[in-house]
């Protein structure tokens, strides 16, 4: 079933771990223009000891709850901190 929403209800979504532990918020989608499909989702997530970054998230990876308000991505915090593969900016 295709589910259409806008993109400002994108912007500014939680980003949860599989426990439904926080892990950061959407701050923006970039769209693959070829294909017409969202090809990621900029998180901004802050790390303990390292700061704030802005990790580009599959959008793949990610998985709407609507039921929590939130998306889900199968990760957890220290995964994602030592993973610099997604490092936006």
């Amino acid at each position: 079933m295709t589910e259409w929403v806008p993109a400002e209800t994108i912007e500014g979504g939680k980003v949860v771990d599989a426990n439904g532990e926080n892990l950061g918020v959407i701050e923006d989608v970039m769209i693959d223009v070829n294909r017409g499909a969202i090809a990621c989702a900029v998180m901004a997530c802050t790390f303990p000891g390292q700061g704030d970054r802005l990790l580009a998230v599959p959008w793949s990876a990610l998985r709407r709850d609507p039921a929590r308000g939130c998306f889900v991505l199968d990760a957890d915090r220290e995964t994602l901190a030592l993973d610099t593969r997604f490092t936006y900016r």
